[in-house]
């Protein structure tokens, strides 16, 4: 579990942008995002999975060469439900950089948000599973209506063959939730 958590963990963090765009607001920067013809919010998604890629894949190369050469020590993972944990990690994704992002525009109205920062951190690095599994927490019913456990725990418990939810069900779920936080965006 920690293993495959590690493999998805890098693209549900974008701390390093949230600061960015919280001090191009404080400083006025933010301003370009204004003027040109972009959507802030497309490139806050598009700037988070960039930033992403690097540690998504070195990490899946360590963590291949690891499970290659210690095979006996880990999970069979089967090729079926790796390929069906891809699309959950993606809405997973971008379920957490639009959180990300509506935090972030809080320095709209907010001076200085580095508390809140750090509290959604803890707050999600828990409610998705990066510390315990959820199960081990909540159970499965709580956790199934969370958008946090979309972004970690679910996807790794589906690569894994272990989740209780169905993919249709849980893909609808992450769904609504990125419409919603769309919408708030």
């Amino acid at each position: 579990y920690y293993l495959l958590s590690g493999i998805v963990l890098p693209l549900t963090e974008s701390n390093g942008i949230l600061y960015d765009f919280s001090e191009e607001i404080k400083n006025g920067s933010y301003s370009k995002y204004m003027v040109k013809p972009l959507s802030p919010l497309g490139y806050f998604l598009t700037l988070s999975f960039a930033r992403a890629l690097f540690p998504l894949l070195s990490t899946t190369v360590v963590l291949s060469a690891a499970m290659i050469s210690f095979g006996g020590y880990f999970e069979t993972l089967r090729l079926i439900n790796v390929l069906k944990a891809i699309p959950m990690v993606f809405l997973g994704a971008v379920l957490s950089m639009t959180m990300g992002y509506i935090i972030a525009m809080a320095t709209f109205k907010l001076t200085d948000i580095g508390f809140i920062f750090a509290l959604q951190g803890i707050i999600t690095s828990l409610l998705a599973g990066a510390l315990i599994p959820l199960h081990m927490i909540l159970g499965t019913g709580v956790a199934m209506w969370l958008p946090f456990s979309y972004t970690l725990y679910y996807p790794v418990m589906l690569c894994m063959g272990k989740s209780d939810i169905p993919l249709p069900q849980a893909m609808g779920i992450v769904s609504i939730w990125i419409v919603v936080l769309l919408m708030v965006a």
